[in-house]
């Protein structure tokens, strides 16, 4: 499931990963993102990924043509993940995106808070 909180008073939107994550779940939270872009400039993005259990296939592809042109839009993403591959692969991929990323443990997310809301 995907879930997205608007940019608020701390200026970041907070995108949520939990257990699977389904084709419809971008239907709610493309549009939530699309206007916080629009009424922001850029995003800067904390995703927190909890317990995830998969994709569906259509996810995946709904996930690539959501992303893909929205891309230089978010300047920084806080990645926070319980699962160390996870963290890797933000890590590993994080060089291949033009903002910034940074990976954290689920016990430093204070930590990526403070990171997101010091982003300029």
């Amino acid at each position: 499931m995907l879930s997205y909180e608007p940019v608020g008073g701390e200026g970041y939107g907070v995108l949520i990963v939990s257990g699977r994550v389904e084709s419809g779940d971008f239907d709610t939270v493309v549009p939530l993102i699309e206007k916080d872009i629009e009424m922001h400039g850029r995003l800067r993005l904390l995703e927190k990924i909890e317990k995830f259990t998969g994709m569906e296939p259509m996810a995946f592809v709904r996930d690539i043509q959501f992303g893909l042109p929205l891309i230089g839009k978010i300047s920084h993403v806080a990645l926070v993940a319980d699962a160390a591959w996870m963290r890797t692969a933000g890590d590993l991929f994080g060089g291949l995106f033009p903002g910034k990323v940074k990976t954290f443990e689920p016990e430093t997310a204070e930590a990526a808070k403070i990171w997101l809301k010091s982003a300029a």
